[in-house]
């Protein structure tokens, strides 16, 4: 009799095991869908093609600093030969940085205010503002631009660019117009970039401003002369 309760009560539990188990499995081949509209689908889109380039980006990042660290390891490597691979690094940020003077083949546009025009209506719409260069330069940094100046002074990512009466105030430094940027990059590529329709040089030109950008197989920027202050950066890895 005991022995027929034990079975009992133990097909009883596999019965309630069962049933707990049936009811959490889902039988309906049901996803949990979301119906984007067009703005949302192409945000999401941009979102994961974004997510995709920091995946390969930070995958290249790790495999070029293995080969390094694995190379500072090897016995074989000389004191002299990793100073000289960090001076390396060092020069190359210090390109990028804008801290040193660069060359290379390039493009230089020239921008002049439509003078004539602005003699006879007064149309501030003739002349060129501080909106119109960062807007310029702008899309010359979105062409491709690996190092930028105008007049003679370098462009960085901190440089500031205001009206100052009939100047433009670039570095704090006062410049007139005419404007020649000097831009190294990829000749072709940036000069189709800024010389489409969809880019702010055309509505420049559409304002009588004065546009012209000639191809240069070497060009010589100078280095940034003011001070990159950097008070409020700290090391996220120091030891508080």
């Amino acid at each position: 009799m005991v022995k027929n309760d034990a079975k009992y009560f133990i097909l009883i539990g596999s019965i309630v095991i069962g049933t707990l188990v049936s009811s959490n499995i889902d039988t309906s081949n049901k996803r949990n869908l979301k119906i984007l509209n067009a703005s949302q689908y192409r945000e999401a889109i941009d979102e994961r093609y974004s997510l995709k380039n920091d995946i390969e980006s930070l995958s290249d990042k790790y495999s070029k600093a293995k080969l390094k660290l694995d190379k500072y390891n090897d016995e074989d490597t000389s004191k002299s030969e990793i100073l000289n691979d960090i001076q390396k690094e060092l020069n190359l940020n210090n390109k990028i940085m804008g801290t040193t003077e660069v060359t290379g083949p390039g493009i230089e546009i020239r921008l002049k205010d439509a003078m004539e025009e602005y003699l006879e209506t007064n149309d501030i719409y003739n002349l060129i503002h501080d909106q119109d260069m960062i807007q310029v330069i702008n899309d010359i940094k979105n062409s491709g631009a690996e190092a930028i100046e105008i007049n003679g002074i370098r462009i960085i990512d901190r440089t500031k660019i205001y009206c100052n009466g009939v100047f433009l105030r670039i570095n704090d430094v006062l410049v007139a117009a005419p404007f020649n940027i000097s831009v190294i990059g990829n000749k072709d590529s940036m000069r189709k970039y800024l010389l489409s329709a969809d880019n702010y040089l055309a509505y420049l030109q559409v304002r009588g401003i004065y546009v012209s950008i000639d191809d240069k197989d070497s060009i010589k920027i100078p280095a940034y002369k003011g001070n990159i202050d950097s008070s409020y950066l700290a090391d996220p890895t120091a030891k508080k």
